[in-house]
């Protein structure tokens, strides 16, 4: 599931369902479930920098919207930090399993239209 995760989110950059399922299967907690994609994730995008340097994304358009964002980013970030540490581990797996079913179905009808 790790390559195919990998390979997901180098091509489309889908690779959360192919991840969770893996990660669901093996019942971490909820904090070790976060930080595991967390590492995860950062990672793989490490590994897309030099494919997106060569393809000439690391433009001055390209990272000034970069900086345009970064404050939401950090903001979002921290705001799910604290939601994470707030939901029970149980309601919390109800929710990435749900939330799961919604992104795989949409990815599927964005394949398909």
């Amino acid at each position: 599931m790790g390559g195919i995760a990998g390979f997901t989110s180098q091509i489309a950059h889908a690779g959360g369902p192919p991840f969770q399922i893996w990660a669901l299967s093996r019942n971490f907690p909820h904090l070790v479930f976060i930080g595991t994609s967390s590492i995860f994730f950062a990672i793989i995008n490490w590994f897309k920098v030099p494919a997106y340097a060569a393809l000439g994304q690391f433009n001055v358009q390209n990272m000034t919207l970069t900086a345009i964002f970064l404050p939401l980013a950090i903001l979002s970030t921290l705001a799910g930090v604290r939601l994470v540490k707030r939901v029970s581990p149980a309601r919390f797996n109800v929710i990435i399993n749900i939330l799961m079913v919604i992104i795989g179905a949409e990815l599927i009808r964005q394949a398909i239209w």
